[in-house]
This record gives structure tokens, C-alpha cells and sequence, in this order.
């Protein structure tokens, strides 16, 4: 969908079309910069995409600061003059045969980790504890939304995946066992309250399930905190560099 926001490219078309992308139009990346309100509305949108396990992509990037604060809003495709205008055709083969690489990490993605994390176990949670206090709605298994392997869900996917570029970081190898084990636990909170459990025994395993979250999200934090730090440094030492060829 192009031009989201704006025009026919509303949440009413979003929601009839099997869309795979969304590109935000240049008048919210223009203008998220100018107040919190508009800051907000693109980080929203953005989060949007990732909920629709959909792909977007920011239109109109034309300053540095845009580009990073989409990057830690976790938006990982933009398109620009920030990154060049139009080239004729021979120094755009130029241009890609440079494989240039522009400043900065993917950060906004551990912070949208961090938030599926927190929604899974929620709506982990609550469905349990609903069931186990409504006897009748037990043996809602098949009914689960919720993906039970450790490699399905939302930060699964990202750790197995984007986030692998962190690996040898201690913050994000040490997520891997807790992880597995917190998914464990998810199927065993099922498996207990569709046998009939009580509160009373849904108890100490949903104490543990919190506890592991806790490790989680812990390790979460500090990979986020020293990817910002690692990742304004790095820019620091950057500013300033001509990557681009005159058109």
C-alpha cells in the first residue's frame, strides 16, 4: 500500500486487502519530528505493521535524525533523498556497487521484542486464569491464538532471525534457555488448566512462568541499552562522511 495515512490509504482499505507492505507516507515521516503527537502517530503505525506481520517501509527520508529515529522505532526500510536523488542509470550501478552500509543498528526491533513478549505472556495469562475460573470454558486448547513453540512467536522469529546479529553478546545468548523454558511452562499452564486445575495449582507455575519473563526481559533491556549507546557512538564517529556519489 502506498502513501499509508494518507488519501485511499486508510485503516478501512488496510483492513479488506491482503496487503504485505505498507510504505508510510512522506507527510508523517515529514512531520514526525515537529511534536510528540506526530512522533507518536508513526511509531504507532509502525508498531502496526509489525502486529500485521507486515513489512514497512518510511517514504521521504531526507534527514539523518528521521532515519535513526525510525530505526529505533523499529522501521528497517526507508527510501529518500537522505540516501540519494534519482541517478541515472550509470552511477546507480555505481551507487550499488559501492555495498554501502549507513550508520546504526536495528534497536527499535529489540524494543518490539520486548513489547511481544510482555502481550504474549499477558494474553497467555489471562486466558488461563479465566479458564481455570470458568470451569465450563475448559478445553479451549484448539482455540489458542497464541503460537506454543519457542521458535513461532513473535520474539522467536526475531531471535532466530534478525536478531542473530547479536550473537556472542552475552545479554542475547543468555535469552535462549529461559526462553525455551518459558514456553514450557506455557504448554504445561495449558495442558494443567484444560485438565481442570485450580487457581491453587495453576499458582506455582505461573509464579515460575513470571519469574523466567522477569530473566527475560532483564536481558532484553540491557541488549536494547547497550545497542542505543554502541549505536549513537557509532554514529558520532560517522557524521560527517560523503557516501554517495554526485548524481
Amino acid at each position: 500500500m502506498d502513501d499509508y495515512g494518507t488519501g485511499y490509504s486508510t485503516l478501512e482499505t488496510l483492513s479488506q486487502w491482503p496487503f504485505t507492505t505498507i510504505k508510510l507516507d512522506r507527510s508523517i515521516v515529514g512531520r514526525m519530528l515537529d511534536n510528540p503527537k506526530n512522533q507518536t502517530i508513526a511509531e504507532s503505525s509502525i508498531r502496526m505493521a509489525h502486529e500485521l506481520d507486515i513489512g514497512i517501509v518510511a517514504e521521504g527520508v531526507e534527514s539523518d535524525l528521521q532515519y535513526q529515529m525510525l530505526l529505533e522505532s523499529g522501521c528497517t526500510k526507508v527510501q529518500g533523498y537522505w540516501l540519494s536523488r534519482p541517478l541515472p542509470l550509470s552511477d546507480f550501478i555505481y551507487f550499488i556497487q559501492q555495498d554501502l552500509r549507513w550508520s546504526g543498528l536495528p534497536i527499535g526491533l529489540i524494543h518490539m521484542a520486548i513489547v511481544d513478549h510482555i502481550q504474549w505472556r499477558k494474553k497467555l495469562v489471562s486466558d488461563v486464569v479465566r479458564i481455570a475460573t470458568n470451569p465450563g470454558q475448559s478445553g479451549e486448547r484448539n482455540h489458542y491464538q497464541l503460537p506454543l513453540d519457542y521458535r513461532s512467536c513473535r520474539l522467536g522469529k526475531w531471535y532466530y532471525g534478525a536478531g542473530r546479529q547479536f550473537v556472542g553478546c552475552q545479554d542475547f545468548d543468555e535469552i535462549e534457555l529461559p526462553h525455551k523454558k518459558f514456553h514450557n511452562l506455557g504448554s504445561e499452564l495449558i495442558d494443567t488448566v484444560n485438565n481442570g486445575g485450580t487457581i491453587a495449582e495453576l499458582t506455582p507455575i505461573l509464579t515460575e512462568f513470571s519469574d523466567l519473563s522477569a530473566v527475560i526481559l532483564d536481558c532484553l533491556q540491557r541488549l536494547e541499552h547497550k545497542g542505543l549507546m554502541d549505536m549513537h557512538l557509532a554514529h558520532r564517529s560517522w557524521e560527517g562522511h560523503h557516501l554517495f556519489p554526485s548524481a
